[in-house]
């Protein structure tokens, strides 16, 4: 069940928005396949881009990047989703937060978090800002 969707299209014309259909559907067959026992973390090619996955909690959270984006910086933009995304519903929901996550009976039932992604979307557009370049740098010191 997709919980929220955030989308990028990067333009609007029509040969995009076809790929980006594509995209859409690879996202669903994936997502489809994933289950409790899958890898938690991954990264799965699809030319030109490179889905990243991370499920934490029984969540899948995932991106689709350039495959020249730094893989690692992928991953950190998925953590800290993952992170906004249980203090947000914790603030909301309390200790029963991820009852309420598991037992959700709609799609895009937490849509509203759409601001935050979008907002850390914004965040990690540039691998090479100072800001990317200093958290890779803590990540490795870590």
């Amino acid at each position: 069940l997709v919980l929220v969707a955030s989308m990028d299209h990067g333009g609007s014309s029509g040969g995009n928005n076809q790929q980006m259909d594509v995209f859409k559907s690879q996202a669903k067959q994936l997502l489809k396949k994933l289950n409790p026992r899958s890898t938690a973390k991954m990264s799965i090619e699809s030319n030109p881009y490179i889905f990243h996955y991370m499920i934490d909690r029984g969540i899948c959270y995932l991106t689709l990047t350039d495959k020249a984006y730094p893989k690692r910086l992928a991953f950190l933009f998925l953590e800290e989703i993952s992170r906004d995304f249980e203090s947000d519903l914790k603030s909301e929901y309390g200790d029963e937060w991820l009852h309420t996550v598991e037992t959700v009976g709609r799609q895009y039932a937490f849509i509203k978090f759409d601001r935050i992604i979008q907002r850390k979307r914004r965040d990690y557009l540039d691998p090479n800002s100072s800001s990317n370049m200093k958290k890779l740098n803590d990540d490795l010191q870590s």
